[in-house]
């Protein structure tokens, strides 16, 4: 029933087995997860998934406070994703493939490179091209 502390039990394997089998015979409510993303990290991927989710969020609060400074908007809606998912995974775990919370942690903190700048190009370029329809005069009026 030992774990190694490094690599963890492997991927979504900690609640399997006897491990489950021993867990259960000790608590009556027969606990199936750890109800915290984080304690849920170490046990199925150790210390070295603890590193890597420590890096993601690392990276992750970098970037949303850069979106912060670019467009208070923007920033403020995916800080408040990325504050939610770290409060939420305190007391569940939604570290998971298709989870809701997850998916929008990912959205809030992936930043595509040179996108900002594209999308204000795209929106100069559309405010001109909006002014501009207003000065010609439509030909079926005439």
């Amino acid at each position: 029933m030992t774990t190694n502390p490094l690599l963890g039990a492997g991927f979504e394997s900690f609640w399997l087995g006897p491990r489950l089998q021993k867990i259960w015979s000790i608590y009556w409510w027969h606990p199936n997860e750890a109800h915290n993303a984080y304690i849920e990290v170490f046990l199925n991927l150790g210390w070295i998934g603890i590193a890597l989710l420590a890096i993601l969020v690392a990276t992750g609060y970098q970037k949303v406070f850069n979106a912060l400074g670019r467009d208070p908007d923007e920033g403020g809606l995916r800080l408040a994703y990325f504050v939610t998912a770290l409060a939420y995974n305190c007391t569940e775990s939604s570290i998971r493939i298709m989870h809701p919370v997850w998916i929008f942690f990912l959205l809030a903190t992936i930043t595509v490179p040179g996108g900002w700048e594209r999308s204000k190009k795209k929106g100069r370029a559309l405010a001109s091209r909006e002014a501009g329809s207003q000065l010609v005069p439509c030909l079926e009026e005439a």
